[in-house]
């Protein structure tokens, strides 16, 4: 998009990524000053919190209904989602800079926002599409299943997530 409106590139589109896209569309930038570009490795977002149940029941959708499809809502007006992982971030002396993909793209910025979330690891780190989520909740539940015992420490939404259908 240099189309000499200004880039804020927002990198992740978690719910931090997502939140900051939102509030930018419900501050009505001028269009014709500004691109909003969200940039994620995967065109779905995981709903983590959802899809914790999905690693240890097969009650319920929770495979299918824990992934959203980034799709048009993205994509209109002065917005884009762009599929990519970045590799480097190159900054300049007034602030701007370019993130460059994976892929050989480089996308320019005036505005950067880094909300690249968090590492999980165990029954969380879901690989970064649908299609694998499946085998890995499978995984996982297989693992919950053999388990003699299970320590949760924690009484937050991904112990009580965990717990409940455990047992």
């Amino acid at each position: 998009m240099s189309d000499g409106r200004k880039n804020i590139v927002i990198l992740g589109a978690g719910s931090g990524g997502i939140s900051v896209w939102n509030e930018l569309k419900l501050a009505k930038l001028d269009e014709s000053k500004f691109n909003v570009i969200l940039v994620n490795p995967s065109p779905y977002f995981p709903h983590r919190i959802s899809a914790i149940r999905a690693t240890v029941t097969t009650d319920g959708n929770f495979d299918e209904d824990s992934w959203f499809l980034l799709g048009e809502k993205f994509n209109q007006g002065n917005s884009k989602l762009v599929v990519g992982s970045v590799v480097s971030i190159s900054d300049n002396e007034d602030g701007s800079g370019s993130v460059t993909l994976d892929n050989g793209e480089v996308i320019a910025y005036a505005y950067l926002v880094l909300a690249t979330g968090s590492a999980w690891d165990s029954h969380l780190a879901f690989p970064g599409d649908q299609s694998g989520s499946k085998a890995w909740s499978a995984t996982w539940r297989a693992k919950f299943e053999k388990a003699e015992s299970i320590l949760l420490v924690g009484g937050g939404v991904i112990g009580v997530g965990t717990f409940i259908p455990c047992f």
